[in-house]
């Protein structure tokens, strides 16, 4: 334990902040090792590379989301009542600013021309599809992931907007988070009662 912390998770959480800070090509196992304030043979024990830790660090946030999202049985009033729509595609937003991030990270590397798993960034918004009874059309699917990836982009680049723009940067994360959950709320609401009239 590290504070209260797993090594696991200590290791992780200190290098989603070097990732972050310096960037993931910047930051070297050394770095994240002397930061947790292990050895770097001590790193290499829960780790075998830089790579694996990203890797992880996604999939961890892919853990967490899925505690957001209820893959239970539904009755029809959860696919067609706005509000609950709107309470689910809500705590995922939500999500998505807590581990923005996470979320900066993987954008950039997807950007990359490199052989990592790209797959990550398209999975947790990926689940909003799943809000759905049957399949999405591909329209809905592409109006859904815009304004997915516009919301992160917004927020990933929240701090620097708001200065750039002199503008409040709660009130500015605010009403992006609330026209998006209106966007996405709509969309799996038109899509629910195009695939049931």
């Amino acid at each position: 334990m590290h504070g209260g912390v797993s090594r696991n998770d200590a290791i992780l959480d200190s290098a989603k902040q070097l990732f972050t800070k310096k960037g993931y090509d910047a930051t070297s196992m050394n770095l994240i090792a002397n930061k947790v304030g292990i050895t770097k043979a001590a790193l290499y024990y829960y780790f075998d590379s830089k790579e694996s830790i990203l890797v992880e660090l996604m999939d961890r946030a892919l853990k967490k989301s899925a505690y957001l999202i209820d893959k239970k049985e539904k009755s029809e009033e959860d696919y067609c009542n706005y509000n609950i729509i709107e309470n689910r595609v809500t705590k995922l937003l939500d999500f998505f600013i807590q581990e923005k991030d996470v979320f900066r990270i993987m954008l950039v590397e997807y950007l990359k021309d490199n052989k990592k798993d790209k797959g990550f960034f398209f999975k947790i918004p990926s689940e909003l599809f799943t809000f759905s009874e049957g399949s999405l059309s591909d329209d809905v699917k592409i109006q859904i992931l815009l304004h997915i990836f516009s919301f992160i982009t917004f927020q990933t680049l929240n701090e620097k907007l708001s200065i750039e723009l002199n503008i409040d940067k709660k009130i500015l994360e605010k009403l992006v988070k609330n026209d998006t959950v209106d966007l996405v709320s709509s969309c799996l609401l038109k899509n629910y009662k195009k695939n049931n009239t």
